[in-house]
């Protein structure tokens, strides 16, 4: 098919490659893909590691159904490894996946929302220039993947929104599905698409497919990892890792209250008794006790959570994750106790100052490379085919430079978001027409997405840069286009 037969402006694959900007665009985004990575490797020619690291690759060497982490990227290494042993091409096809999602989105935002100045303008050159992706997809962890699939899953609630069919519904079921393999945070991605869905114009049967799909896929991940869990440690529990996150957010209020076992649950005594034992000890550091710190109580070796796991392996003779396993259904009802009992303790020693690490989210393992800086080897390290060349000395200290300025950029992307949402809404209540009422609806979306992971995040997760990525990526994109729908509506009328 030659490029005059696509001359057709309701065609996607028209848009792209009929048009020359938007041809040039695409070609100069795939060559800045090749320059870049080549010239990052050059520089940084091992994939670096994270203490999380190891355990993905342990999961994948031993073809583990379930682990602490999701499975998901562990199963995703196994099948890469079949293909190819070499780091350079794990970071490469990573770097390369995050890359053409975004670019996804890119085009599919021009096309959908028909924007013309600001994305090509700003936007595009962010993308282009943007280290982010470089140094994240240079890690043998979760990011890369799930960043990737995350756009894609926003990318697809546009297309859905603006021409919804049944191939986009089930498309958009299994992506969702499996970012949520490759890490728990989509759990909330399911009542976003569920706004998008209700928003369609379209036949009933076709949303409830789309409101249901992720859903039936999602329980039948829960469903087999528990009943993995249960084979492996013989307990029945789904996410070992989320009973843990609980307790060490309830257990920041502790040392501010005295010791007390009024109502506490006779299986918890221990851990509370560990707890008070540990805050007296040498071992306990109050500045380090706070939630910016991230899972202070999970990974501190002297805290009472692995004081208690440890106590239950060596008793029981249990491995580490059955351990862990072991003893979450207690720190979920320990966790839940603290909470109930101390809410406003919870409230101010937890969620308060978990607003703030939101709004300036730690770089923590990314702002360094640790293969470097710290010499962090794998447990395993004949099963990646590592580079001859060593590392650049210079790069030590270039990421930290690199990345240092993001977080702080975080705040201020909030504040004009809601002050180019709230202008937008101003100036367009009143418009009705069909390309108006779906970017009210994309917006919506997005708002609805910003809105959700603030919550979920504040409340229930980690706050650390590298999870706050998408949210970056769209939120610049929706503040350029408000930005710019703002000035049209400001400029006098001829």
């Amino acid at each position: 098919m030659t490029l005059l037969r696509l001359k057709d402006e309701n065609n996607f694959l028209c848009f792209l490659l009929a048009n020359n900007r938007n041809r040039l665009l695409a070609a100069v985004a795939l060559l800045s893909i090749i320059v870049k990575i080549v010239i990052f490797k050059y520089f940084y020619p091992h994939a670096d590691y994270t203490p999380d690291s190891d355990s993905y690759i342990v999961a994948a060497i031993s073809k583990f159904d379930v682990d602490l982490w999701p499975i998901g990227y562990s199963k995703f290494l196994g099948l890469f490894h079949h293909l190819s042993n070499s780091e350079t091409l794990l970071v490469t096809f990573q770097y390369c996946f995050l890359e053409l999602s975004t670019y996804l989105f890119f085009f599919s935002f021009l096309y959908i929302l028909k924007e013309e100045m600001f994305l090509h303008r700003y936007l595009f050159p962010f993308l282009i220039i943007n280290p982010i992706f470089l140094f994240i997809s240079n890690y043998i962890i979760t990011e890369s993947l799930f960043i990737g699939l995350s756009i894609i899953w926003f990318t697809l609630l546009l297309w859905i929104l603006y021409r919804p069919s049944l191939s986009l519904i089930l498309i958009h079921g299994l992506v969702l599905s499996l970012a949520f393999t490759i890490r728990y945070n989509a759990i909330f991605y399911p009542v976003v698409s569920l706004i998008a869905i209700l928003l369609i114009s379209s036949k009933w049967w076709i949303k409830i497919i789309g409101i249901i799909l992720p859903i039936i896929l999602i329980g039948m991940f829960i469903r087999f990892t528990v009943n993995k869990t249960y084979e492996r440690t013989n307990v029945r529990q789904f996410s070992v890792f989320g009973s843990w996150q609980l307790a060490n957010n309830a257990l920041y209020q502790l040392p501010y209250l005295p010791f007390d076992t009024t109502g506490i649950p006779r299986e918890c005594k221990l851990v509370h008794k560990l707890a008070y034992d540990f805050y007296r000890s040498e071992f306990f550091k109050i500045k380090d006790a706070k939630p910016a710190a991230g899972a202070y109580y999970m990974w501190d070796p002297h805290s009472p959570l692995n004081g208690l796991k440890d106590l239950y392996a060596q008793k029981f003779q249990l491995d580490d994750f059955t351990a862990r396993s072991v003893v979450a259904p207690i720190y979920k009802e320990y966790a839940s106790y603290l909470i109930k009992k101390y809410p406003i303790n919870f409230l101010r020693y937890y969620l308060c100052p978990n607003i703030m690490n939101y709004l300036i989210p730690d770089l923590e393992m990314i702002k360094q490379n640790n293969r470097i800086k710290y010499k962090i080897a794998l447990s395993n390290p004949g099963w990646f085919k590592e580079s001859k060349r060593p590392n650049s000395t210079t790069a030590v200290k270039a990421q930290e430079y690199i990345l240092y300025i993001f977080p702080y950029l975080f705040p201020a992307l909030h504040l004009l978001l809601i002050k180019e949402a709230l202008q937008f809404y101003i100036n367009n209540r009143r418009k009705k027409n069909k390309q108006n009422q779906l970017i009210n609806k994309s917006i919506f979306i997005a708002l609805a997405f910003f809105i959700i992971n603030a919550a979920f995040s504040i409340v229930a997760s980690p706050v650390v840069f590298r999870y706050q990525i998408p949210v970056y990526i769209l939120m610049i994109t929706f503040i350029l286009f408000l930005i710019e729908k703002n000035l049209q509506e400001a400029k006098p009328a001829s």
